[in-house]
């Protein structure tokens, strides 16, 4: 008989369900990984196992980049010990360059300076030794050599004057100059001068009276200037001037040279003339 004081049947509270389920759970066998994925949804399943793929894939980016990294400071390491040698091999070039240099140099200085002292020595070199008068051809003959080994060519200028004596000294020792009685000036070419074929020049000399000259009352100016190859092709023409008053000296009875000023004596003389207006006078 039921008890009608009993209290009648209340439903389970919150806590009292978690207990009742945590039993069950325990009471249950537990399941592993494996078991689980099989007995999930298929989404689960596709889900777990593009996780792992990524997962695995980023894994082996990963690994690859590391060992990529790692070659590849290597080989930065090694570029940088490269271009250090590199730098070094480039410092070492410049200095022999610079040897090379320094000696290209010594060698073409000492080239010039043997070519210098062979022009020197085997060289042409002429000069006038004086001016002597020709009574019978009325003409003044300058006397040259050629000192240097190598025969010369070229070209001879002379200017010429005839001139009174004067009462003093002003251009030369032993013969005072005075009124010019007449001028020329001419221009010939020698060849193949040397040292055993001395050049015979020639300027014509038209008023030359025997007699006045014999008497010391006229001289002779004779001013030039020789322009000429020296036996080298590389080298410039060479020039040489010469100013000789030849007369006759009353003292020794015979002819007498003495040096003059080249430049002004050819000065004197080319106002004198008005040279170049008045042509030339070929001997």
């Amino acid at each position: 008989m039921k008890d009608e004081h009993a209290k009648p049947d209340e439903p389970p509270t919150a806590h009292q369900e978690d207990t009742h389920n945590d039993e069950e759970h325990a009471l249950k066998p537990r399941r592993g990984w494996w078991q689980r994925f099989k007995t999930s949804a298929a989404h689960t399943q596709a889900n777990i196992v593009c996780t792992v793929v990524i997962m695995l894939a980023t894994l082996a980016y990963a690994t690859i980049a590391f060992f990529q990294w790692r070659a590849m400071n290597r080989q930065v390491g090694q570029m940088q010990a490269s271009s250090q040698q590199t730098d070094r091999l480039l410092c070492l070039y410049q200095q022999q360059l610079q040897q090379m240099t320094k000696q290209a140099t010594n060698t073409g200085n000492l080239a010039d300076a043997t070519n210098n002292a062979l022009i020197v020595s085997e060289g042409a070199y002429l000069s006038a030794l004086g001016v002597r008068v020709d009574n019978d051809r009325k003409a003044a003959m300058v006397s040259a050599v050629n000192i240097g080994h190598l025969p010369a060519d070229g070209t001879l200028t002379i200017f010429e004057m005839m001139v009174r004596r004067g009462e003093q000294a002003k251009y030369a020792v032993g013969f005072p100059i005075g009124e010019p009685i007449e001028g020329h000036w001419s221009e010939s070419r020698f060849t193949n001068v040397t040292y055993t074929s001395p050049p015979m020049l020639w300027t014509p000399l038209p008023s030359f009276a025997q007699a006045e000259y014999a008497q010391g009352k006229t001289a002779v100016v004779i001013s030039g200037n020789f322009s000429y190859n020296d036996g080298f092709p590389s080298t410039p023409k060479r020039t040489a001037g010469f100013c000789y008053i030849n007369f006759f000296d009353l003292q020794i009875h015979q002819q007498n040279a003495v040096s003059c000023d080249v430049e002004r004596m050819t000065a004197r003389i080319k106002r004198y003339i008005r040279f170049p207006k008045n042509g030339v006078d070929q001997p």
